[in-house]
């Protein structure tokens, strides 16, 4: 292990002038820049994105206030990993590209409304909303499919009690003409499927999903969602979920191998975008204790940064440890 600086705690003075008190630090752990740059408890954004040294950018801000003094300073460190030659040791870069990946999870995934405070137990709708919208998020822009379930549940069924006795009130073959009016999924199946697993919920769970997985751990709730036929990604996702917001207990679970996260994993460790029994294997290699825990950014690494065609590597915090990103820096080949 070794300390890396991540960020400098400052306070400016001026004679006959109010002090400021400054913090930069880097918006992503391993890079010294873009950094946030906060003032006097003001976040003023991103700074420096193009500049290779943290103390520039403290330089820059300091600057902004003529005639302004730094009088005490600060630099916070953390321990991190040794890096060595990511052209070499597989295992190494593996550890380095796990070790990014954690460093710069934060709080993880955002849930919204079903982060409660205190992990508080969901009420029965909160439940039924989560998992309907969680059903939708398959081969379409997560905030789309998170955004056609609230409106399903609130504007076309008037936030029902019970949403799957409302969307199972009427029959299957006129749920499935409602497709084109609902507009809820891209495929006949995203759309179809809501109809199906609801009237499941409704006979074996009497429409209160909290019963699939209370008082379970985190593998029998997986198998009760696979049963349920929601899909082998969506219900490793649910359950990371449900563990995020401390609704279940266990100390491990898988990603979810969407688009994202088999090109992120690929690319990183293979040199080329993955399938998903694929990408499930390399994060537990990555990080065995619990893979979910690395879900959060690479999802986030491929929607900002690891595109399927024109990669953004130079802004990529794995870039100096990426086998896609060094194969490419040197001109070779591009998958």
């Amino acid at each position: 292990m070794h300390k890396i600086t991540f960020g400098i705690l400052a306070r400016l003075t001026k004679d006959g002038a109010k002090d400021i008190h400054l913090l930069v630090y880097t918006y992503y752990f391993g890079r010294s820049s873009p950094c946030v740059t906060i003032e006097d408890g003001v976040n003023l954004g991103l700074t420096g994105g193009h500049i290779d040294s943290l103390e520039q950018v403290v330089r820059i801000a300091v600057d902004k206030h003529p005639g302004y003094v730094v009088q005490q300073r600060m630099t916070l460190e953390m321990e991190a990993p040794e890096i060595e030659d990511p052209n070499g040791d597989r295992q190494m870069r593996q550890s380095n590209i796990a070790a990014l990946l954690l460093a710069n999870r934060g709080g993880g995934t955002d849930w919204g409304e079903f982060s409660q405070p205190d992990n508080k137990p969901w009420s029965k709708k909160a439940a039924n909303k989560f998992l309907l919208c969680c059903l939708l998020d398959f081969q379409i822009p997560s905030d789309v499919a998170w955004r056609n379930g609230y409106r399903l549940i609130e504007d076309i069924l008037n936030d029902p009690d019970n949403v799957w006795g409302a969307i199972t009130s009427v029959s299957a073959s006129e749920w499935k003409s409602k497709r084109d009016e609902y507009k809820l999924h891209r495929f006949p199946a995203g759309h179809n499927r809501l109809w199906r697993i609801g009237r499941r919920i409704c006979d074996e769970y009497a429409g209160d999903a909290r019963r699939m997985w209370e008082g379970k751990d985190s593998p029998a709730v997986l198998e009760t969602l696979w049963d349920l036929d929601a899909g082998d990604q969506i219900s490793r996702m649910v359950v990371g979920a449900l563990r995020d917001c401390g609704q279940i207990k266990g100390a491990t679970s898988d990603v979810k191998a969407d688009v994202y996260v088999c090109r992120v994993l690929g690319r990183a460790v293979l040199g080329e975008t993955t399938d998903p029994e694929t990408a499930v294997k390399l994060a537990r290699q990555l990080h065995p204790a619990d893979p979910w825990q690395l879900d959060a950014q690479l999802w986030y690494v491929g929607k900002s940064y690891c595109r399927a065609r024109d990669p953004n590597c130079s802004q990529c915090y794995l870039a100096s440890h990426c086998a896609y990103a060094l194969r490419r820096s040197q001109g070779g080949s591009q998958n």
